[in-house]
């Protein structure tokens, strides 16, 4: 199976990759000045598909993708409010809310 091995395409990345990025990096004033006074608001992120490209490009189109992800305990989307979170308070609540983000970047990108 050596042959098989050898043309397996393996991408290692972190998380942060899959996270949207801005394609056109606009300051607060010229974003207002774009969209106009009461216009809709101006959607500068990037497509899943986008993501994708620069993440893995050596992927595309390609089937029977297998990911390992060997932080998965840190993957989910939101939890059910059961009301724990009521109880935190200053940097343990902004903590808990960093890594609510991160899990929900995480299973999007997995999910993309």
């Amino acid at each position: 199976m050596f042959e098989d091995v050898n043309r397996a395409k393996i991408v290692i990345t972190n998380y942060h990759a899959f996270q949207l990025r801005e394609r056109i990096e606009l300051s607060k004033g010229g974003r207002q000045l774009l969209q106009g006074r009461g216009g809709e608001e101006l959607d500068t992120q990037e497509t899943e598909g986008q993501m994708l490209q620069r993440v893995m490009p050596a992927l595309m189109g390609m089937k029977n993708i297998l990911v390992i992800d060997d932080e998965a305990h840190h993957c989910y989307r939101e939890k059910p409010d059961d009301g724990d979170d009521e109880e935190l308070k200053g940097d343990e609540k902004k903590e808990a809310e960093k890594n609510k983000k991160a899990a929900r970047v995480w299973i999007s990108g997995l999910e993309a």
